[in-house]
């Protein structure tokens, strides 16, 4: 989720569900580079738009079919796999009695029906969330077509396609066979019957393909050869309702993950929308750096490759992807290898972002696994990535030229407040990480960020409000000092060390928003000449986060006046930004993001009335695409940068710029008394003597599960509530298929089976038993029901020898008096497992009257039939005298 859903404490962890590294960098890279933020410089020009993705399903996504002006709409690209070698995963069921168990709907949501699932229009495709590969396979689908005289439906197969072409009458096969463009096969009106079911199935076997409609076959011939890919369904301007939907053979799963459905988004709680908004997002970053690694080469700004692809990977390291897989550590490779000589401002900042990343995400594994882990105790890997820090904090340094600030190139003279933000960023990473930054580096930026603040502005009575646990400890306010650590000149200075308990000095206000006695002037900051330019939202962002961390990190570099200044300039570029607030917030990635930036760094939980958070999260859900991205139609933004930096945005990410990353846990402290929901949520490993917060376990997992992380799952289902155990299935098998190597996945498979109290043959097995469980606490509870009883006893009936569903239903014979369960109960006080036998007769003496026979449930042999005789024997004795 860092996990897909790291967790604050306190009023944080309700707030943030999450957060990691920050976005800012690679749209304000882009941004910045195409003069975006602000007054652009002379000569720049905006990126011009993104082209298509290739689709894996045609050769040529865009052209229009010529047999159809009703799908002239490209077919979108599916996202390509998510881990490095798809599985082969024999037959696969993808819509099952008309519900969608397997599907990917990239566009338009289909409709659940009672016993199908519908499609309508040509924007509304049903994907397979599996691919076809090189070998033999079977395509077979149970469908109706409605409405097929107006137009086109198809099945598409990979590059191929079954059209049922309405108004031409015909059934058409295109680039199927080898050598094949398009081919008749015959009358659609025909062969498929108006409004009734139909069986399609499609064959490639031996080098040939065969085509069957309701067991007819229409079509045959040498089948084109090689991967396939994706394949599914298209309803053109007709209705498709598909009932059954199956691929069998060489069956690929590439990781594919259903994407968001916006017609079900509104029902699922905000960290589960989170959840899946991050993941979606995730493989379409996956996806299209997989295609090609530097975002922007070949789009004009080659320069800004290297940055770009730090962005990227800094995103998905906050996001929860392993810093081992494949794709990090290529990128991670090229970071190191491209960034620190490409001596670019933007860059460098990125290339910071994303090693500070990755070490946060070994520290954090790291402190979750092992409660006396120490941030000395990183492993030589750890050790690199500062080394790779240094060397690019060393050219950010000599970029800061003679105004204070920076500028695209560490050789520029001149400078704009973009640059300078995102210097001011890499200056924090490098400051919480413990790298010499001189003191004439911090003053420097002060001179600039107070000289290019607007002079006037007009007095505001709004506030801001900090959260309840926002940190105020300033490093350069500690007591002590540090000789390891001093100024360009040799002049100790305090340590700036983070994470003590020194607060500023009592004659000093609150540094970012001041004490309330002294009315505030809205006062922002624009792009570069603020003389004459206007003050802009993303420049003001940019002008009051640098601020704060100057004042943060950087103020044992200034006077006592000097930081005075700076709490005046901070309380009055937030008094500019709430009267200059827009809702939604700004309505693009790049200011949005901004946004972040400052209540993060600052600590703000309100602008004024201002909610910030859950107003912008909500607009970042709502606006995301169902591939994954986000293209939000800011100034120079393309769907890569929108999606990078609004997964920074919806996982905090500033936070882990700026404070200690072991501020932002999965785990609480031990001992602590948690209601009963709250000790299900939070699981007491006594090994840890912490409460592990089991979601956010259980969303790192799905990103990143490691052999030690695994073991602390096993942990936790050890440590779960008996009776609530069944609970877990679902996110349990949401690993299914995310797991490379023998332990980790046979520890999956040992978690499972302590759940179900025992193996069970596959996926779709646990699945039917989770939905067993869920049916009988649905009956449970279900005081209306006319069948409860009867099904309960059925249900019973149907586990055989399921010793665990057993253990769950015999206690709720009890509760509810169910009489009628006593002849299920008398086989079972022979059962194979000696609690069931233990339980069986507890049942049968709670609901028949009276003291059965003694039973001894760990008696062997004739003892335990002569037992169970009188047992029996007293059942019926009391059936034949009971009123």
């Amino acid at each position: 989720m860092t996990l897909s859903g790291l967790h604050f404490r306190k009023a944080r962890n309700a707030r943030s569900l999450g957060r990691g590294p920050r976005p800012a960098l690679l749209l304000l890279f882009a941004v910045t580079l195409l003069g975006v933020l602000g007054a652009a410089p002379v000569g720049a020009r905006g990126p011009s738009p993104e082209p298509p993705s290739p689709n894996p399903l045609s050769p040529n996504p865009l052209s229009p079919n010529p047999l159809s002006p009703n799908l002239l709409s490209p077919i979108p690209a599916i996202s390509a796999p998510t881990h490095s070698a798809p599985l082969r995963a024999g037959t696969v069921e993808f819509v099952r009695g008309g519900k969608p168990v397997g599907v990917y709907e990239p566009n338009a949501p289909w409709t659940r029906l009672d016993k199908s699932v519908e499609g309508r229009g040509g924007t509304a495709w049903l994907y397979a969330d599996h691919d076809l590969g090189t070998g033999d396979f079977e395509i077979r689908a149970v469908l109706e077509i409605v409405d097929l005289d107006r137009g086109d439906a198809r099945l598409q197969i990979g590059g191929g396609q079954v059209i049922f072409h309405g108004p031409g009458g015909m059934v058409v096969t295109k680039d199927l066979e080898d050598g094949e463009k398009s081919t008749d096969r015959g009358s659609s009106i025909q062969l498929i019957p108006e409004g009734k079911l139909f069986e399609l199935r499609y064959q490639r076997k031996t080098g040939r393909f065969k085509l069957w409609i309701d067991r007819r076959e229409i079509a045959s011939g040498k089948a084109r050869r090689g991967h396939v890919g994706g394949f599914g369904f298209n309803p053109g301007s007709s209705i498709i309702r598909v009932r059954e939907f199956i691929a069998s053979g060489d069956v690929l799963d590439i990781g594919r993950q259903v994407r968001i459905d916006p017609s079900e988004f509104e029902a699922l709680a905000s960290e589960e929308r989170l959840d899946r908004a991050v993941e979606a997002g995730v493989a379409y970053l996956l996806a299209r750096i997989e295609g090609k690694q530097e975002a922007y080469r070949g789009r004009g700004h080659e320069n800004s490759a290297p940055g770009a692809v730090a962005l990227e990977t800094y995103a998905l390291i906050v996001a929860g992807v392993s810093v081992d897989h494949p794709i990090i550590r290529e990128n991670l490779k090229y970071v190191n290898r491209e960034i620190a000589r490409a001596g670019r401002t933007y860059d460098l900042a990125c290339g910071l972002f994303a090693l500070d990343a990755a070490l946060v995400q070994l520290e954090q594994d790291l402190r979750l696994i092992d409660p006396d882990f120490r941030p000395k105790d990183l492993a030589t890997a750890g050790r690199a990535y500062l080394r790779n820090m240094n060397s690019m904090l060393e050219v950010l340094l000599t970029g800061q030229n003679r105004t204070g600030a920076w500028r695209y190139d560490t050789s520029s003279n001149d400078f704009d407040n973009s640059c300078t933000q995102f210097a001011a960023l890499g200056l924090a990473v490098a400051a919480r990480r413990g790298l010499r930054i001189p003191a004439a580096t911090w003053s420097g930026l002060a001179d600039h960020l107070l000289a290019s603040q607007q002079k006037e502005g007009k007095e505001t009575s709004r506030r801001a409000v900090l959260e309840e646990d926002a940190p105020r400890d300033f490093e350069w306010s500690r007591r002590g000092r540090d000789r390891r650590r001093g100024s360009d000149d040799g002049e100790e200075r305090d340590s700036p060390r983070r994470g003590g308990t020194g607060v500023a000095p009592e004659a000093e206000p609150d540094p970012f928003l001041g004490d309330g006695s002294a009315p505030a002037r809205a006062r922002g900051w624009a792009y570069a000449n603020f003389a004459t330019d206007k003050a802009t939202w993303n420049m003001t962002c940019s002008g009051v986060s640098s601020l704060m961390i100057l004042y943060s990190h950087g103020g044992h570099a200034l006077t006592p006046e000097r930081r005075a200044e700076v709490t005046t300039a901070i309380r009055d570029g937030l008094g500019w930004m709430m009267e200059n607030w827009t809702d939604p917030p700004h309505g693009s990635a790049y200011a949005v993001y901004s946004l972040e930036k400052v209540a993060d760094i600052g600590g703000i939980a309100r602008f004024d009335e201002y909610d910030w958070y859950p107003d912008a999260r909500d607009w970042i859900l709502g606006a995301q695409h169902p591939d994954g991205s986000w293209d939000t139609g800011g100034t120079g933004e393309i769907p890569r940068v929108s999606t990078a930096l609004l997964l920074l945005v919806l996982k905090r990410a500033t936070t882990l710029l700026t404070r200690d990353p072991s501020e932002q846990v999965i785990a609480s402290g031990g001992g602590q008394q948690r209601s009963e929901e709250e000790s299900r949520a939070w699981v007491y490993l006594p090994r840890l003597d912490r409460s592990i917060q089991l979601q956010g376990l259980l969303r790192t997992l799905r990103m990143r599960p490691s052999v030690p992380l695994m073991k602390l799952l096993e942990e936790v289902v050890e440590a779960y509530p008996f009776d609530h155990l069944p609970e877990l299935l679902p996110g349990l098998l949401a690993l299914e298929g995310r797991l490379d190597g023998k332990g980790p996945r046979a520890t999956l498979d040992r978690c499972l089976a302590q759940i179900c109290g025992r193996p069970l043959e596959d996926e779709g097995a646990y699945r039917a038993w989770y939905d067993s469980w869920q049916e009988i606490r649905l009956l449970e509870s279900d005081e209306e029901s006319l069948v409860r009883e009867t099904r309960l006893v059925e249900i019973y009936r149907e586990q055989g020898g399921d010793a665990r569903m057993k253990r769950v239903l015999i206690p709720i014979f009890i509760r509810l008096g169910l009489q009628s369960a006593v002849d299920e109960l008398l086989p079972d006080l022979d059962h194979d497992d000696e609690f069931v036998r233990a339980l069986s007769y507890r049942g049968i003496s709670a609901l028949l009257s009276g003291t059965p026979p003694r039973f001894d449930p760990s008696a062997t042999g004739g003892d335990r039939a002569n037992q169970i005789d009188a047992i029996r024997q007293w059942v019926l004795e009391k059936r034949v005298t009971s009123p």
